[in-house]
C-alpha cells in the first residue's frame, strides 16, 4: 500500500505486541511516539525498547 508506514513492536521472540499504520507524511520518530503512547498501560513490566530503523 503506497503513503503509509506501518510501525510494529513486538517482544523478543517475535510475538506482535502492537501494530499502527499512518500517513507517509508522518516522521518516523513521531509514529513511533504515537506506537509507544499508552504502552504501560498494557505492559506494566515493560523495562526497555530496542528501536531498529532502515
Amino acid at each position: 500500500m503506497t503513503g503509509r508506514k506501518r510501525h510494529i513492536l513486538t517482544d523478543t521472540i517475535g510475538l506482535l505486541l502492537q501494530v499502527r499504520v499512518h500517513p507517509a507524511d508522518v516522521q518516523d520518530r513521531d509514529g513511533a511516539k504515537l506506537l509507544l503512547a499508552g504502552l504501560a498501560e498494557r505492559f506494566p513490566r515493560l523495562a526497555m525498547v530496542w528501536v531498529d530503523g532502515p
